[in-house]
């Protein structure tokens, strides 16, 4: 398994191939809405399996004074092999989040006690993004 910052149009291609996959054919989330104008100036992270295809993206935004994970999605062949948990802990090495010293992110409220696993806190209430519950969850790093 390889894990890195996507800097060639391959690994864009299969960032944008994951999150459709995940979010607009299993989620039923309009693909209108799952790209969005805040991609051109992300970070975006790419995993590969052993054979090289990609089974798992993230991105990074910076704000004002945290940056902000988005768009984890990892393909149900390789859930539950812990890639998300691997991811989680490649993107908080990069040096911007250190910077940052915080990391928060929109959890999906299936998916908070992943994230809680992962050493992130729920903060504030449910809310709601492409019909799907969410809750904020952040960590300090």
């Amino acid at each position: 398994m390889k894990i890195k910052v996507a800097s060639t149009q391959k690994d864009i291609f299969n960032c944008v191939r994951i999150r459709l996959n995940v979010f607009v054919k299993e989620q039923n989330v309009d693909a209108l809405l799952e790209q969005d104008e805040m991609d051109d100036g992300a970070i975006h992270y790419i995993v590969y399996d052993d054979k090289g295809k990609g089974i798992g993206t993230c991105r990074l935004l910076e704000e004002e004074n945290v940056v902000h994970l988005g768009r984890l999605a990892i393909l149900k062949e390789a859930r539950g092999l812990h890639r998300g948990q691997e991811l989680l802990l490649e993107v908080e090495k990069n040096p911007l989040v250190k910077a940052k010293g915080k990391i928060c992110l929109h959890a999906q409220f299936h998916a908070k006690g992943f994230y809680e696993k992962c050493g992130y806190r729920p903060v504030g209430d449910i809310f709601y993004e492409a019909g799907i519950a969410h809750v904020m969850m952040e960590k300090k790093l």
